[in-house]
């Protein structure tokens, strides 16, 4: 199983533009004979993560929603490290 995790607003790009070209699907069929050997997951802060509709909705998690309320830490690395921290459960579970 490869799980492509992204984190953030561009590591959500990242794993949003794996989906959207099925890259993931094709560049396993390559290695396995079977499908379903792959998954992205994004986690951020922001509700924009809503907006990647290419990822199933199971496979986007907001964290931080009590310290952002949704609308990302504006860049603070500190921040997005004491949320990743605190809700790590939640993210390892997606």
């Amino acid at each position: 199983m490869l799980s492509l995790v992204g984190i953030g607003g561009a590591g959500c790009r990242v794993v949003e533009a794996f989906y959207r070209k099925d890259l993931i699907g094709s560049l396993l069929s390559k290695i396995y004979s079977r499908e379903n050997y792959a998954t992205g997951v994004a986690i951020d802060t922001s509700d924009s993560l809503r907006a990647l509709d290419s990822i199933p909705a199971a496979n986007r998690v907001l964290i931080g929603s009590s310290r952002a309320k949704g609308h990302g830490t504006g860049g603070d690395v500190e921040l997005g490290i004491k949320i990743m921290k605190e809700e790590l459960e939640l993210a390892m579970n997606a």
